[in-house]
């Protein structure tokens, strides 16, 4: 354990940082981008590289419309990329960047929102790493070399643990902390009570019950708040030795209390671990780990990371996984990777996953939501097909059913309803499988007590659309 006597220097950082080499397990995420992911994803960023969309997400925190705006924005940045001069294949692949790209924007903004430095700027130092995700760190660097305010510096040098910056500019914000520490940023108050020599009021400000070794303590409390960046400066500072102990028990502790983590902790962690404790960490939270891997930019992970869990998946897990992805297809405007994805995942499932599903449908809400949601006919027309003519009429003869397609007709999703009606019955018994649910949605909504969102127009748009779509199957269109 560190003395104050030790902590009087920086020694704690430079003897450590030459002695040991950075640590990593069996697990790599950082294989090779292909050249056309490369490509797109130069693209993508290119188009989000503009001075008035940085100033819409600098401001957003601040503007009560920003959800409005955001959407419109999104939806400005696909009508450029369409307007592109490039096959429908490429331009798809910029799309399903693009979003990813415009989120990661966002989401850097928010955390740095203290930033004076101007939108022009910031548009051009946003700093991509090849597989499309923000360099915080050299980004970082260049934001330091450009922003003004010395507090803000060392603001942004501390969440991003810039050891030379830290010790450079804390003469100059000294003053500004020598009464009390008034911050709210954890990565902050660590570094002063550190350079003041006095971790040990930290922890027990913030009631830390661990070790307490001042690594091991900003480690844990970087994972604690999401910060990947600051976790894997202070673990690559430790002994050797001490790295799989700690791992592993702060992997334990936030799997096992209910707090939200940041997507990039698991994958984090997994980088660390060796391929038995990795096989452990697979076998007792399948469901989690697949979970983290449904976000950028790890989908290409997911497939082979879902294969691993199969026999420890549990029904509830696959439901879970199924809903997020059908939640982000919405989210990022039928994102294609999540469609390829999602159809594999689907079809290596075990039957007692898909029929899990499949009663979730009958039972519960479950296809009202994907109904609700746009951009999930993939997920739709999956559960029909591996439905048995039985389930399907229990699906959708029934008030769910007739709240189905009053969902898809509310969002325009016209084109879902006659692909549902396709995938639902055979060419022989459509049109009479029209009229027979037609009749039964008019008995249900006239016996049914109440219907809060489900008025009698709302029923009529239903049977319009249902006998638009017998008509052109009469017509045999």
């Amino acid at each position: 354990m560190l003395t104050p006597a030790a902590l009087s220097s920086r020694d704690m950082f430079v003897t450590t940082n030459n002695t040991y080499k950075p640590y990593s397990g069996d697990m790599d995420f950082d294989t090779q981008t292909s050249l056309a992911d490369r490509t797109a994803t130069t693209v993508a960023i290119s188009i989000w590289y503009h001075e008035d969309v940085i100033e819409l997400i600098k401001n957003y925190n601040s503007d009560k419309n920003f959800d409005r705006l955001w959407t419109e924005t999104k939806h400005k940045v696909i009508e450029n990329i369409q307007s592109l001069p490039l096959t429908t294949h490429a331009k798809e692949i910029i799309l399903d960047f693009c979003l990813f790209v415009g989120q990661q924007i966002r989401y850097w903004m928010h955390i740095f929102h203290f930033l004076t430095i101007s939108s022009k700027t910031m548009a051009q130092i946003i700093f991509f790493k090849p597989r499309g995700k923000i360099d915080y760190l050299e980004t970082a660097k260049r934001v330091i070399l450009h922003e003004e305010n010395d507090l803000n510096k060392f603001r942004l040098a501390c969440l991003c643990c810039l050891e030379d910056d830290i010790f450079e500019l804390w003469p100059k914000v000294k003053c500004f902390f020598d009464d009390k520490i008034d911050t709210d940023l954890f990565e902050v108050k660590f570094w002063i009570s550190y350079l003041k020599q006095d971790t040990e009021n930290l922890m027990n400000e913030v009631e830390y019950i661990g070790n307490r070794d001042v690594l091991q303590f900003a480690f844990f409390m970087s994972v604690a708040n999401n910060n990947t960046i600051s976790a894997k400066f202070f673990l690559n500072k430790m002994k050797n030795e001490e790295r799989p102990i700690v791992l592993d028990k702060t992997l334990r502790n936030i799997l096992e209390t209910p707090n939200p983590f940041n997507y990039e902790t698991i994958p984090f962690f997994m980088r660390y671990l060796s391929s038995e404790k990795l096989e452990n960490l697979l076998r007792d939270y399948p469901e989690v780990v697949l979970l983290q891997f449904l976000k950028f930019p790890y989908l290409n992970h997911f497939l082979e990371t879902a294969n691993k869990t199969w026999d420890n998946l549990s029904n509830e897990g696959f439901y879970c996984i199924t809903e997020e992805m059908a939640y982000y297809m919405s989210i990022y405007f039928g994102n294609h990777a999540y469609e390829n994805i999602f159809q594999e995942f689907w079809n290596n499932g075990p039957d007692r996953c898909q029929n899990y599903v499949i009663n979730k449908c009958i039972e519960g809400s479950y296809l009202i939501r994907l109904g609700m949601f746009k951009h999930t006919s993939c997920v739709i027309k999956a559960i029909f097909q591996s439905s048995t003519t039985h389930q399907k009429r229990k699906m959708v003869f029934s008030y769910n059913g007739m709240m189905f397609f009053d969902a898809l007709v509310k969002r325009d999703r016209l084109g879902c309803v006659a692909m549902s009606i396709y995938e639902l019955f055979t060419t022989e018994e459509r049109v009479a499988c029209i009229n027979e649910l037609i009749i039964l949605f008019e008995n249900v909504f006239r016996e049914s007590r109440s219907h809060p969102t489900f008025k009698s127009e709302n029923l009529e748009r239903v049977i319009d659309v249902l006998e638009t779509v017998k008509m052109l199957l009469i017509k045999g269109i």
